[in-house]
């Protein structure tokens, strides 16, 4: 066996032994001192574990054995198939391998270029160090793209747009599909989970699979076969800022719809995971409750018409599951005819497109002028039927077409939102309730909202009017990225708003439902005008689905079908 193979074993278990331990490098770094090899430091633990370093000498393994209390023999143990060992040893060289022979990473100003549209992606603190060596800086760039959780797919996107030679692209692709962010799991135990998964009959794996890896992550280049197949799909992908590996996200929703028993089973082996990466169990529970979607998406842009501001212009979008954005309708008209007009895209998709689904989440993409309807509010029926209010039977939300169209706020969104996605409840801290009265309260929210990371605004008063994005409470959580806004268009009834917010709040991730069936006891009080629930609008603003050529690279496959 050559030297390449032992170290990548070496890896593999190193890396697994220390995670079931939930050490630290530092600590294993310790302890490989105290075994006779203080030269084990942190960052050369680091190199072996990520395949970096490409040789590792007896006397090393001998310590590292020591200092895990294993003998040297169970670090050079080959894996089986379920251990997967060139994937979860984590070896960076075939990645930079492959990014080597592309042509557009080979020269100076190209990379710089690439960078720079990874930083457009990923965020300004996204930083790739210079190095004294093309290869070196390459190692570099792929380190920088693993810490965020969805750098390395943006480096493939970025390939994608620069990239001359498509066969190079494929090649770095199957090279990042390798690398395993869970790490090394025990042949028992995943043996264990599979047969919990065959035990289930599971009937919306795809839904599953697509909450738990979030908006941006990749689709599976072929449909996995069966909760394995997406699992180890997810095992790839990198853990968002919460630490909670997808994997850990997508066994909990599986829980979450199977028997008792087996529900049992698949919580008992979450927990164990959860112990050894040292994340808190209830914080991946509250994940896969939050992440449910909604069955089907219809989205409808409006906006006024520059040349006849009496009138107003219209495009639809529909979504059903992980599918991609279709474009739908246009049309314009007044406010009358687009009433009209949103009620019959909505009995399309009750008796169409989205007749066997779930739920239905209408989305309204707006401008600022346009917040304050009560769209809510609009008849969910065609003249002549009986009157029914469209929030009453649907999840009804509002987005912003002006942040939408605003890719430097979309790092901030992003980020809120991936916080927002990871609550069952909304703690304080989560959200902030605001009563500007003048600039200066409005100045003073801007700055609260820069040094803390609320991602729910509560506005204790109706919209004030306005013409365009301004210097307004809303306007100040746009640019910021607060994902989701809550606020009452009546101040007749203020009172009851403080008052029934709170419960609302403890639902988080399902406030839409929480709201529509608020919507529902205000239909069904005696006058639905007195209740508060015909006067209230959410903002929920999912960065994931975005209808505009705007969007960033990194969610190209969502919204390509859906440009306008």
């Amino acid at each position: 066996m050559g030297p390449e193979p032992i170290a990548r074993l070496v890896a593999a278990h190193v890396r697994r032994l220390r995670r079931e331990r939930g050490w630290s490098a530092d600590r294993l770094a310790r302890a490989c001192a105290d075994a006779g090899q203080p030269a084990l430091t942190r960052g050369t633990i680091a190199k072996i574990e990520s395949g970096v370093r490409k040789t590792v000498t007896a006397d090393e393994i001998a310590a590292l054995a020591k200092a895990l209390e294993v003998t040297p023999a169970e670090l050079l143990a080959p894996g089986d198939e379920n251990q997967r060992p060139p994937a979860a040893a984590g070896s960076l060289a075939p990645l930079v391998d492959a990014l080597a022979r592309t042509e557009v990473l080979r020269a100076p100003s190209a990379r710089a270029l690439a960078i720079d549209l990874l930083r457009r992606q990923l965020g300004a603190e996204f930083e790739v160090p210079e190095q004294p060596s093309f290869r070196l800086h390459l190692y570099a760039l792929v380190v920088a793209c693993e810490r965020h959780p969805y750098g390395i797919q943006a480096l493939l996107d970025v390939l994608e747009e620069l990239e001359p030679d498509p066969s190079g692209v494929e090649s770095v692709r199957t090279a990042a599909a390798e690398l395993s962010p869970i790490g090394l799991l025990p042949s028992d135990e995943r043996a264990q989970l599979f047969r919990l998964f065959a035990a289930g009959r599971w009937v919306r794996l795809e839904e599953d699979y697509r909450a738990a890896a979030g908006p941006y992550a990749p689709e599976p280049d072929e449909p996995p076969a069966g909760p394995r197949g997406y699992f180890e799909e997810l095992e790839r992908l990198n853990a968002p800022p919460s630490g909670i590996p997808p994997a850990l996200v997508f066994v909990e929703r599986l829980a979450a719809q199977a028997e008792p028993r087996l529900a049992d089973g698949l919580r008992q082996w979450n927990r164990d995971l959860a112990a050894r990466l040292q994340v808190p169990v209830p914080a991946v529970t509250e994940q896969a409750g939050a992440a449910a979607p909604a069955s089907a998406y219809l989205v409808i842009r409006l906006e006024p018409d520059f040349v006849a501001p009496d009138r107003l212009q219209a495009r639809s979008w529909t979504q059903l599951g992980s599918d991609g954005l279709r474009a739908g309708e246009e049309f314009e008209g007044g406010l009358a005819e687009v009433r009209e007009q949103v009620a019959g895209l909505v009995r399309q998709a009750e008796a169409g497109w989205a007749a066997d689904t779930a739920a239905i989440r209408v989305e309204f993409l707006l401008p600022r002028a346009l917040l304050g309807l009560p769209i809510d509010q609009w008849p969910g029926e065609l003249p002549g039927e009986s009157p029914q209010p469209l929030g009453l039977r649907h999840q009804v939300v509002v987005r912003s077409l002006d942040r939408m169209r605003s890719p430097h706020w979309h790092r901030s969104w992003r980020r809120r939102w991936e916080s927002l996605a990871q609550v069952g409840s909304l703690a304080d801290d989560q959200v902030r309730w605001t009563d500007a009265r003048d600039q200066a309260d409005v100045r003073r929210l801007d700055a609260v909202l820069a040094t803390s990371d609320p991602v729910l605004l509560v506005l204790a008063h109706p919209l004030v009017e306005a013409a365009s994005i301004a210097g307004d409470e809303v306007a100040v959580g746009l640019r910021a990225g607060v994902p989701a806004m809550l606020w009452l268009r009546d101040r007749r009834f203020s009172a009851e708003f403080r008052e029934i917010v709170p419960s609302l709040l403890k639902t988080g991730g399902n406030l839409p439902e929480s709201v529509r069936l608020l919507r529902g006891a205000a239909f069904g009080a005696d006058d639905p005008e007195t209740h508060v629930g015909s006067h209230v609008t959410l903002l929920w603003d999912d960065p994931g689905r975005l209808v505009e050529p705007s969007g960033p690279v990194g969610v190209r496959q969502h919204s390509k079908e859906g440009r306008s």
